[in-house]
Order: structure tokens, then sequence, then C-alpha cells
């Protein structure tokens, strides 16, 4: 290369290292214009130019790797002589890590000829550069787009996209993983295609608008919108952006494109977005032939991409204000629990995240993942002897589990064994609750029989049923007595003690409750008419006592009188 060529070289890099480093952060960020209407007051301020690469060369696309700036300098629109690929570091590093010069000359390439090259852009996913070939010289090579190398800027291979027309421009649709082209014919029709990432062609978008001009430059995409420059051949104050939206498929709005301090004849190449909302023009002069470039900064707006599995979370938003704050919440679905939280990629930890997110002081585009998994089950086997339990029961994982149990007729429980461990019981358990299962469990309920007591009975002068009964612990036993006709109750022993106070139910039954031990009843019947003879043997006998008394009374003082009669003759 001649001496030349290479102060042209230092000359464009000298102007990149002064127009980008202001502009380009050291990585790639991601974002979005506002709205269409950002572009009403959108000041474009002259930043910089520089001599063309080649002495017959034009500008006609630029676009942004994630280690270089790309220039497109196409050599001369008559011949097909190759054209010329110019790369700058992007980053203060090269693609190795090795230090290096931010915004410097990095390499360039001369290998084939892109026709007139009117647009290009990267795709950082395949790391690729797709050129769209626009008017062709070579007939063959209408409707085809040229691929090369984002690293090494070669050439790898070329696509036949369309028999239709020509690919006029080509932006990446990074939202979609897709491209969207602008295809014209010889009839001045313009239309935006939709393709996958082979170049399949999968949709027809909307026509482009001609109005202002029916020839196009290249477009970028930001967001869910479509920025073209219509071919207008103005000077820098009367050109104009046209702003599509892609979910809608209509020209939004026309807005005016005027280029800061240019009074001459001035044509904007290439569009792209540098950063969210700032957006730069690659803009070719003439007279003598130069780059000049062009940068405006708008209202940015980002977007969160919610995702969610098995729950609920906070619905995507596309439009958010830069600079602000945005939480999303979320929920699992019942029996299930958080498993992950990430977010650009980036798994988090779950215990400082358990049910939001915030995205603090938006500068990107975010993406976050939630992902609820079933929380687990663990079983609690269960078995008895001599009784009834529940079977085998499920529980979530930190969930609480009940078994019941209950005995057979005349058992009771007797042990109750925790994962072979016997716990304390009171005996009147029914149900038994495992608290925060972390694992599985075994639950076993021993019931033995409950233990018998002895009631015996015993009756004189009537009779009493039963005359022995076996009686079940805590049961009761009523003991039913009657005497011989003309007999009543007169004493009722009740294991050796007799009862006081019979009551007139007692007089025909007793009832021992909650038995605990063994008993014994006696009741005694005498006859009714007993108590009545005794009291008039009782009275007869008090009588004669009293009739006998009254005799001796009178013997004694029949001689008490006659000794004193002796007494009196004496003397």
């Amino acid at each position: 290369m001649n001496r030349k060529g290479k102060t042209r070289i230092y000359g464009l890099a000298a102007v990149a290292v002064f127009l980008l480093a202001a502009l380009l952060p050291a990585a790639e960020v991601k974002g979005a214009i506002k709205e269409s209407d950002v572009f009403l007051d959108a000041n474009w301020t002259y930043a910089g130019e520089t001599s063309v690469f080649q002495a017959t060369g034009w500008l006609q696309a630029v676009c942004a790797t994630d280690d270089y700036i790309i220039c497109l300098e196409n050599y001369d629109n008559s011949k097909t002589d190759p054209d010329t690929l110019i790369a700058f570091y992007k980053n203060p590093y090269d693609e190795n890590g090795n230090p290096v010069e931010q915004y410097s000359y990095a390499k360039h390439i001369t290998e084939m000829d892109y026709e007139h090259g009117n647009g290009m852009t990267y795709d950082p996913v395949r790391n690729e550069i797709v050129i769209a070939g626009g008017r062709a010289i070579n007939k063959s090579n209408t409707g085809c787009i040229f691929i090369v190398d984002g690293d090494t800027l070669e050439f790898k291979r070329k696509v036949k996209v369309t028999d239709e027309g020509r690919v006029n421009a080509i932006a990446y649709w990074e939202d979609k993983d897709q491209y969207i082209m602008l295809i014209g014919n010889s009839d001045n029709e313009f239309k935006f295609i939709l393709t996958d990432t082979e170049f399949n062609v999968l949709d027809t978008l909307m026509e482009a608008d001609i109005s202002a001009g029916n020839a196009f430059q290249d477009f970028c995409i930001s967001g869910d919108y479509i920025i073209s420059i219509p071919f207008m051949k103005r000077t820098g104050k009367e050109d104009v952006l046209h702003v599509y939206s892609i979910s809608e498929r209509r020209l939004l709005g026309t807005y005016s494109l005027q280029m800061e301090d240019e009074d001459t004849y001035v044509e904007p190449e290439s569009i792209c977005e540098i950063e969210p909302g700032v957006l730069l023009i690659g803009s070719a002069l003439k007279d003598p032939s130069r780059i000049a470039f062009y940068t405006t900064k708008v209202e940015a707006a980002f977007s969160v991409r919610t995702t969610v599995e098995h729950g609920t979370v906070t619905s995507s938003q596309k439009v958010l204000d830069q600079g602000t704050d945005f939480t999303v919440r979320y929920t699992p679905d019942e029996n299930y629990e958080l498993s992950s939280v990430t977010v650009d990629g980036v798994e988090l930890d779950i215990a400082e995240y358990p049910n939001e997110y915030v995205f603090s002081n938006l500068q990107e585009n975010h993406e976050i993942i939630i992902e609820f998994t079933e929380i687990p089950q663990y079983t609690i086997e269960t078995s008895a002897e001599n009784g009834t339990i529940d079977e085998a029961v499920q529980v979530r994982r930190g969930k609480s589990g009940t078994v019941h149990f209950e005995p057979e007729e005349h058992y009771e429980l007797a042990r109750l064994l925790v994962d072979g461990q016997e716990v304390e019981i009171t005996g009147d358990e029914t149900e038994y609750t495992f608290e925060d299962v972390q694992t599985s469990h075994t639950l076993q309920a021993v019931f033995e029989e409950i233990p018998t007591y002895t009631v015996e009975t015993e009756v004189r002068n009537g009779t009493i049923s039963p005359t022995v009964e076996e009686i079940y612990r805590d049961e009761g036993c009523t003991v039913s007595y009657q005497g011989k006709k003309g007999y009543e109750v007169a004493h009722v022993l009740v294991d050796g003690e007799e009862l006081e106070d019979v009551t007139a139910e007692q007089l025909s039954e007793y009832t021992f409750e909650n038995i605990q031990k063994s008993h014994k009843i006696t009741v005694i019947y005498q006859w009714q008419y007993l108590p009545l003879i005794i009291l008039v043997v009782f009275w007869l006998t008090a009588w004669v006592v009293a009739v006998q008394a009254m005799k001796l009374e009178r013997k004694r003082r029949r001689r008490k009188k006659y000794r004193q009669e002796e007494n009196s003759e004496v003397e």
C-alpha cells in the first residue's frame, strides 16, 4: 500500500476515535427508541468527517459488531473491482484479550465486489455481517446477499434470497432472531419482507412508502420500529426519516432529517443505533468525496421479558423508560416452589429473591426466567396391630401430615412407633401429626386388649343379676336386684362397705362406672313387716318392763313402810 493509502486509513481511524469514544460503550447495550415521535425534535449533530479510503470510493454502509466498527466502502458503482471493509477496535482489547488503543484501526480487507453494498447489518448470534447487494452489475447477484465473518471480515458465502428484485437494505431483528429486508424491483415497488436466519422468506410485512423518494438507503431496527432513509438527493436540511411499526405493519410517521452545519450535497447512506436512543448516520459528501458522521440522542425505552414455568409472573413490558425501576413479582402454582431465577442468563440465589426481583435504573433490555418445580412428596408408611390406621400418606415437603388410627373393640393404644422409635403417649391418641416433613417416615400403632375386672354379686332374700360379670377397664356395669315378695332392701354393701343414703334408684340397681378394679356388691333384703314386729315387741317388752318396774316399786314401798312401822313399835 502506498503512503497516501496509509494516511487515509489512519485519518479515518483518528476520526473514528473522535466520533465513537463518547458514543459507544465498551460492550453492546440493548434497547430501543421509546416511540416514533422521538424524531419530531431530533437534533442531528455533526460529529466529524474523513476522506474515503479509495480515490473512487463511496461510503455505502456502517454497522457495529461485538469487537469492531465496520465500514463498507464501495470502490465504484460502475465497476466490479473489489470493495473494502475496514474495522476499528470497539473495545480497549482485541478479540484475544490483548490491550489495544480503543477505536484505533484494526484491519481492513479488500477481497471482493459486494455490488452496490447498499446496506449492512450484524448478527451477534452467528457473528456474521450480512451485506445487501442492492443494484447489481453482475445480474446473477440480483436478489442476493453476501455474508462475511464478523471477526476476519472474510467472505463466507452468497445467498440468493429472492427473484422478485434486488435486496436494497437489511437489518437483523434481535427480538425475534430474524432478518428484515427491503426488496425493490424495476417498477419502483418496494416492500419489507421477513426471513429466518437461513434467509428463507417467511412473510411480507408491508410496502415501503415512496412518497418521499423512489429509492432507499439502509435502515435499522430499534425494538418494534424500522427506521428507514429514503433516497432523496437533497441537502442535509431537506432529507426525511420514515418510521414503521413492525407489529402494526404500517408507516407511523415521516420526520425531518436535518443535518447540522451542512449546506452542500449530502447523501445519508446508513443508520444504526449504537446505544439506546443514540443513533448514528453515516453520510457521503462530495466535492471532494468524504465520509461524515451525524448523531442524535432521543428518548430511549427498554423491555423486560418475563417467562415462567408452573406459576404466574408480572407480564413482559416492551416500553419502559430509561433510568426507571421495574419490579417483577412471581408466585407458584399450587404444590410448586421456586427453583430458579435467571436474569439475563445468570442464575441468582433464590433465597435473596423469593418472590420478586427489581430491575433498577434501566439502561438495557432484560430477560428474567422464573422456574417453579413440583414440591417433592414424601411417604408416611403406616401399620397397625389389632386396629385400623390410614393407608400410606403422601405429604409435600415442608407440610404437615396427619395419620389417624383407632383400635378394634376392647383394644387400646399401647405403643406408637415413629421411624421405629417409641414415642410418649397418653393412650388416648387417635392421630399423629408429622410437622414440617422433610423425609419419608414410618408410623406403627400397636393396640393391646383392655384389661378386664370381675364384678361379683350376692343377694339375700331376693334375686340379683348378673351373678358374676367380666368388665373391661373404663367401662361400666349395672347390677339389678329384687327382693322376695314382702321383702325390702335392708342393706347394700359395695366392696364390704354399706352404702349410706341409698337412693331410690339404688333400691333396685347399682351402677359401677369407669371400672378400674374388681368389685363385689351384696344386697340384703328383710321381711317388710319385721320392723313393725320389732317395734311391737319393743313396745310390749317396754310395757312388761314398765309393769314389772311398777310392781317392784310398789313392793319396795310396802317393804319400806313395813320397816318403818316395825321401828315405831320398838320405840
